[in-house]
C-alpha cells in the first residue's frame, strides 16, 4: 500500500524487493529492475505484534463483505485505534485506484472503500464514525489512527475548519482528491512522485532564476533612465493647431476624439486614446458625459493638431467658452439621427463670439439611419444654422461613424480619414504673434508633490522659456512675482513656450492657494488688472438665444474674459433702457479685477443663456 507517497509493507518476513516486484505487476502489469530497487530502498516495513505466521497471499482480499462490530449509542470506546493489543493500519481504498471493498485486509491493516461509505461524521470526542451504506453498521476510528493518515486527517480538519460534523461520499471525494493533488499522496508508484517532485524543483529554481533576472533587467533600466533624467522634449517644426471640437451633449464628440487619435496611431501620428483616458475625471464616467475640457494630441503631414474636447451639458458651458476660447478652428459634431439641438446651437453662437470663425462638421452616428433622405434633410438642418450664426454655409459636412471607426470598420476610418484632411485643407493656419510680451490665461492648477504649482492655459502671444521671470495678473489686488521653472505641452518638455501652445507652466515658489483659474501670467510689467472700463456691446435677440425682455441701469450679469468669469454691474446713462438687438457703449464695473486691456473681447451672460458680447473701448480704473 501506499503512505505518504511510499510503499508501506506489513509484512516483515518478505525481502524488500519481493514486496516491490510484486507491487509492479500487480498495479502497473510490468517488472522493471530499476523501479524494483526504487521501490524496495524507499519501502518502510511495520512490525507486527502478531507473533503468528503471515498469510502465504496477504493480497488476497475477502469474498465476504465486511462484518464491523456495530456501534452502540452508549459505547463511546473506539472499535479500532486505541486498543492496545495491536496497531491497526487504515487504508483509504477508492474504486477508481484500487478495486478493493470494505475490510480488514490483514490483521494490522483495516481497508475502507469510500464508494461504499455513505458519510463520516466527526464526534465530540474527536473521533471519527464512518457510516456504511445499506447497513447500520458503523466504524469509529480513534484519534491515534488518524494522527497515522494524511487521509483520515485531511477530513478531520476540514470538518473542523469548515464547521461541519459530517460529510458525504460526494464531499469526502472532493477533498480526498483536492489533498491527493497538493500533497501528492497518490496510489501510484513512488517514482512517479519521485519524478513529479524533481519536476517541481527545478521549475522552482527557473522560476526564481526567472525573477532575478527580470529584477535585474528592470534595475538596469532605471539606472539607465535615471541617467538620462530629463523627459522627452517637445519639436515638431509643423504649426500648432487648436481644434475644438462643439455639439450638443451625447452626439460623440468625445467618442469622435478618441476615433481620430485610434486612426493616427496606425500611422505613429498620435497616441491612441480610449473613451474613458478622455472622459478622465470620475463624475464624467459616473454620468458618461464631458464635464472639463480635454487636450488630445495629433499629428498630419503638414500641422501639429491640439484637439479640445469641449463638454456640450448646459450645466458645464463655462468650460466650453474657456476651450473655444483657446481654438483656432472646430469640429461641430451633429448626431445624424437628430439633427442639431439646443447645445448645438448654444455653442455655434458661443464660438462665434470667441473667436472661432471656421468649422469642419461630423454627421456622426449615420450607423444608427437607415433612411438617405434623412441624410439629406440634416445636411439640409446644418447648413442653415451655420448661415443663421454666421459661418460659411458651405463648411464640410462628413457623414460616418466615430464608433464603427473605433471598431475597426475601414469605410467608417476612411471617413476620419477625410475629416482629418479637411482640417488640413479648411482651417487656416493662425497667425503666431512672438513679438508682443507673453500672455497666458490660468485654465487650470495643479500641485506635484516634490515640484511645486503647475498652471495650465493656452499661450495668447509672445514667447516663455524656462527661468524666465513673468507675473500672476488678475482676481488679487497685487501682482505676485515669480519664475517659470519649466513649461511642457502633452507632458514633453518645451525649450520655448509659442503662442497657441496650450502649456503647464511650474511655478517657482507658489503656491497652489495663491493661483486660480482667470488669472493670468505675463511678462513683468506688460499687462495690468482693472475692475471698472468701457466698452461697445451688442445685446442679441431672442431669436439669437438673447433675452427675451429688456434690463436698464445696475444690471447684474456675469462677464467672460478668456477664462475669467466675474460678477460685475453695468451703469446705463439715466432713464435708458436697453432692448434685445441693440449696439451701444455702457460701462462695466467688476467685483474682481482682471488682466485686460484695450481691445480685450468678452461675452455676458445670464441664467445660462448667452445675452451679448462685446469689447474694451477705454480703461478706467
Amino acid at each position: 500500500m501506499i503512505e505518504n507517497g511510499r510503499l508501506v509493507s506489513s509484512s516483515p518476513h518478505l525481502a524488500p524487493t519481493i514486496l516491490a516486484e510484486e507491487f509492479l505487476k500487480k498495479e502497473i502489469g510490468f517488472v522493471d529492475s530499476k523501479a524494483i530497487e526504487e521501490f524496495s530502498s524507499q519501502m518502510i516495513v511495520k512490525k507486527s505484534n502478531d507473533n503468528s505466521s503471515p498469510p502465504a497471499n496477504n493480497s488476497a482480499s475477502p469474498t465476504q463483505p465486511p462484518q464491523f462490530e456495530k456501534n452502540q449509542e452508549n459505547n463511546q470506546k473506539p472499535l479500532v485505534g486505541n486498543d492496545k493489543n495491536g496497531e491497526k493500519k487504515i487504508e483509504i481504498a477508492n474504486d477508481e485506484v484500487e478495486n478493493k471493498k470494505s475490510s480488514p485486509n490483514d490483521n494490522n491493516t483495516l481497508v475502507i472503500n469510500l464508494k461504499e461509505v455513505k458519510k463520516i461524521i466527526l464526534r465530540e470526542d474527536g473521533n471519527l464514525e464512518i457510516k456504511f451504506n445499506g447497513t447500520q453498521n458503523s466504524q469509529i476510528i480513534g484519534n491515534e489512527q488518524i494522527n497515522n493518515s494524511q487521509e483520515l486527517q485531511k477530513i478531520k480538519n476540514y470538518c473542523q475548519q469548515s464547521g461541519k460534523d459530517s460529510l458525504n461520499q460526494q464531499e469526502l471525494n472532493n477533498i480526498l482528491h483536492s489533498s491527493s493533488a497538493s500533497s501528492g499522496l497518490t496510489n501510484k508508484p513512488t517514482n512517479n512522485n519521485h519524478s513529479l517532485a524533481i519536476g517541481l524543483s527545478i521549475a522552482a529554481v527557473l522560476m526564481v532564476g526567472l525573477a532575478v533576472g527580470l529584477f535585474l533587467k528592470r534595475k538596469k533600466g532605471i539606472k539607465k533612465k535615471a541617467k538620462s533624467g530629463k523627459k522627452q522634449v517637445f519639436e515638431n517644426p509643423n504649426p500648432h493647431i487648436n481644434i475644438a471640437t462643439l455639439g450638443h451633449v451625447d452626439h460623440g464628440k468625445t467618442t469622435l476624439t478618441s476615433a481620430i487619435t485610434y486612426v493616427q496611431a496606425k500611422e505613429n501620428k498620435a497616441k491612441s486614446r480610449k473613451y474613458e483616458e478622455i472622459d478622465a475625471a470620475p463624475e464624467e464616467k459616473a454620468r458618461g458625459i464631458t464635464i472639463k475640457t480635454a487636450h488630445v494630441e495629433f499629428e498630419t503631414d503638414t500641422r501639429h493638431y491640439a484637439l479640445i474636447d469641449c463638454p456640450g451639458h448646459a450645466d458645464y458651458i463655462k468650460n466650453m467658452i474657456t476651450g473655444a476660447a483657446q481654438a483656432n478652428g472646430g469640429i461641430l459634431v451633429v448626431d445624424a439621427s437628430q439633427g442639431g439641438q439646443e447645445q448645438t446651437k448654444e455653442h455655434l453662437l458661443l464660438a462665434k463670439q470667441v473667436g472661432v470663425d471656421k468649422l469642419v462638421i461630423f454627421a456622426n452616428k449615420v450607423d444608427m439611419v437607415s433612411d438617405p433622405e434623412m441624410l439629406e434633410l440634416v445636411k439640409e438642418d446644418i447648413e442653415g444654422l451655420l448661415e443663421k450664426y454666421g459661418f460659411d454655409k458651405g463648411a464640410p459636412i462628413i457623414f460616418g461613424s466615430a464608433k464603427k471607426a473605433l471598431e475597426g470598420d475601414p469605410e467608417q476610418e476612411k471617413k476620419i480619414k477625410e475629416l482629418i484632411a479637411k482640417l488640413d485643407e479648411y482651417i487656416p493656419t493662425p497667425v503666431s504673434d512672438e513679438s508682443k510680451p507673453f500672455l497666458m490665461y490660468i485654465e487650470d492648477t495643479m500641485s506635484i508633490t516634490g515640484r511645486g504649482t503647475v498652471a495650465t492655459g493656452k499661450v495668447e502671444r509672445g514667447i516663455l522659456k524656462p527661468g524666465d521671470e513673468i507675473e500672476i495678473v488678475g482676481i488679487n489686488e497685487e501682482k505676485i512675482k515669480t519664475k517659470a521653472t519649466s513649461a511642457e505641452m502633452f507632458q514633453k518638455e518645451l525649450k520655448e513656450a509659442k503662442p497657441n501652445y496650450n502649456i503647464g507652466v511650474l511655478l517657482q515658489g507658489i503656491k497652489r492657494e495663491q493661483v486660480s483659474r482667470g488669472m493670468a501670467l505675463a511678462k513683468p510689467g506688460s499687462i495690468n488688472a482693472y475692475k471698472k472700463f468701457e466698452a461697445q456691446v451688442y445685446v442679441l435677440k431672442k431669436e439669437e438665444g438673447g433675452r427675451h425682455s429688456t434690463f436698464e441701469d445696475n444690471y447684474s450679469p456675469q462677464f467672460y474674459f478668456y477664462t475669467a468669469d466675474i460678477s460685475g454691474t453695468i451703469k446705463l446713462a439715466k432713464d435708458t433702457v436697453v432692448k434685445p438687438g441693440d449696439n451701444l457703449s455702457l460701462t462695466v464695473h467688476l467685483i474682481h479685477p482682471v488682466a485686460i486691456e484695450t481691445n480685450s473681447t468678452f461675452s455676458i451672460r445670464e441664467g445660462g443663456k448667452t445675452i451679448g458680447k462685446g469689447i474694451v473701448t477705454k480703461i478706467i480704473e
